[in-house]
């Protein structure tokens, strides 16, 4: 799944805070009412952060669901994201317990430049069909009174 509300992050912009979980994470499934996510709560930061778009599609959901309370993740954050105003931070890079990577700011970002495609794709798919049913409907026409 491709989004295009992930944007890209630069290095200069990204901000390593280390977050010692205040309860377990919670990871909302998908459906029609909800964008699937997962997001925890920090002992420090008021904040909730959150995993969704392309960094869910681009880790083991379990690597977090599993974790517990008082877990350390190391967490690359937009630092304009980091006010006490912005109730909800997006997660691009996590590391669990300051060992295992398991999302980096260039997995983030390269999710996020390809987002477009998705689109894309769709547009011409919808485009080529709307093709095959005018030929369909042109063929049929020319049986009919030829």
């Amino acid at each position: 799944m491709g989004y295009i509300e992930p944007h890209t992050i630069s290095q200069s912009d990204v901000q390593d805070i280390i977050v010692v979980l205040d309860s377990k994470p919670d990871y909302t499934k998908p459906n029609p009412e909800n964008i699937p996510n997962i997001s925890f709560k920090s002992v420090v930061y008021t904040n909730i952060f959150d995993i969704s778009h392309c960094a869910l599609d681009l880790i083991n959901i379990d690597d977090i669901v599993n974790l517990n309370i008082g877990d350390t993740l190391n967490v690359l954050v937009d630092k304009r994201d980091l006010s006490e105003s912005n109730k909800i931070i997006t997660v691009c890079g996590i590391t669990i317990n300051g060992k295992r990577t398991i999302l980096n700011l260039d997995d983030y970002n390269s999710c996020a430049k390809n987002g477009w495609k998705e689109i894309y794709f769709l547009g011409l798919t919808f485009a080529l069909v709307l093709i095959l049913i005018i030929l369909w409907k042109i063929i049929k026409h020319i049986k009919n009174n030829g």
